[in-house]
């Protein structure tokens, strides 16, 4: 049985949207706070991730030990949480009857954190910790090597993680910028919140109004756009026979997310008659991955990754994909938008209630390329083919 979903607004402009899916064994909420660590003050590198790091350490209704943490992990469930570079995720799933306790405590957080001081330098040190692991994993540099490729004055080339020194707690000024930014983006018209379970949309309804109401009202801030992301075209790099190639877009429409999603199903499709298949044919590469590292407000970095064989020429390569892309550009993708709409019923259909929450609050939920993500499939293929001549 497919699930239905509906969106309400609170009177908090809280943004709510809740799916009854009666597949579903558990529960799941996410919420999403539209700001992340490139609307943070620029001086204070990893505060949106501080932030994140200390709502987990209790509140005066519920202290360290009956917070969402240990609530959900003494109900078996999962929870964690996630700052990217415009937005913030908090989530969790359990079963349906611990459900109930653990958004009390989910929004409870989120509103009502406790800004002491110890506990900040103590969290602090965590932060610190997760900066040298950081520091310390290859692939995690080699991601932030590939960010180096963009505009220095991009926000995306900088260092946001944060670490004991771009955390000066004891700062009076720091403390502000703090909490000026929770008052400012932890609020109603900032956020949404999504509740999936197998719970009917009446139930659903009533616990959100019940349990989100009281969160601050507040008014919608918009988030500073972005420079340009590239000041000239992104060459590829070959490194140990791994191509490495950097596509920035700029002023995309709506719907790009969904078209990124798109083009990546069919990129990296593995049957015959796909790139990855006439790639092995030819004897040039071993695989292919294609993910956004970034994408906000019309603007994405697409990076499409290839193990080469040890003969393959790059610049051939190269040229093979962007064959590809001109042609899937040009095909009637009319059976291909019928295979991707049954393909997104199925993802649907098996996943997760942690997953579906987490879809929908981010705007991802499953289902076919609508009229908007295609025009915009379009805007990006026509961008993505104004790449320059294959070189190394």
């Amino acid at each position: 049985m497919p699930s239905t979903v509906q969106h309400l607004t609170l009177d908090n402009g809280l943004r709510v949207i809740l799916r009854h899916a009666p597949q579903l064994k558990r529960c799941a909420a996410a919420v999403r706070v539209m700001a992340g660590s490139h609307d943070a003050p620029g001086s204070y590198a990893g505060l949106a991730h501080f932030l994140e790091h200390l709502l987990f350490l209790g509140t005066e209704r519920f202290p360290l030990d009956d917070g969402l943490m240990r609530y959900v992990q003494r109900h078996g469930g999962q929870v964690n949480a996630s700052t990217r570079e415009r937005t913030t995720d908090y989530f969790f799933e359990v079963p349906q009857a611990a459900f109930e306790g653990g958004l009390k405590r989910l929004c409870d957080m989120l509103a009502h954190p406790v800004f002491d001081r110890q506990r900040q330098l103590r969290e602090r040190d965590v932060i610190h910790a997760e900066f040298i692991a950081w520091s310390r994993n290859t692939q995690a540099q080699g991601q932030f090597s590939l960010l180096q490729n963009v505009s220095q004055r991009h926000p995306l080339s900088g260092f946001h993680a944060g670490n004991r020194h771009s955390l000066p707690v004891h700062s009076i000024h720091f403390q502000t910028s703090l909490q000026g930014f929770h008052q400012r983006f932890y609020q109603g018209a900032q956020m949404i919140l999504s509740l999936s379970g197998p719970q009917s949309l009446e139930e659903l309804a009533t616990l959100a109004h019940d349990v989100a109401s009281g969160m601050a009202k507040g008014e919608w801030n918009e988030q500073a756009a972005p420079p340009t992301l590239a000041d000239s075209k992104l060459l590829p790099t070959l490194s140990a026979q791994q191509l490495d190639v950097l596509q920035a877009v700029e002023h995309q429409p709506e719907g790009l997310e969904q078209a990124i999603d798109y083009l990546s199903t069919w990129l990296t499709d593995t049957r015959p008659g796909g790139l990855l298949a006439m790639l092995r044919q030819q004897d040039l590469a071993q695989s292919i991955e294609f993910s956004p590292l970034y994408c906000f407000a019309g603007q994405a970095l697409l990076h499409t990754q290839l193990k080469l064989n040890d003969a393959a020429a790059s610049g051939q390569v190269q040229m093979l994909l962007q064959d590809w892309l001109r042609f899937f550009r040009d095909a009637d993708r009319t059976s291909l938008n019928l295979e991707y709409a049954s393909l997104q019923q199925r993802r649907e259909q098996v996943a997760s209630a942690l997953d579906l929450a987490c879809r929908d609050s981010a705007g991802k939920a499953y289902g076919a390329l609508n009229t908007q993500a295609q025009l915009a499939l379009r805007t990006l293929l026509d961008s993505l083919l104004e790449s320059p001549s294959p070189s190394v």
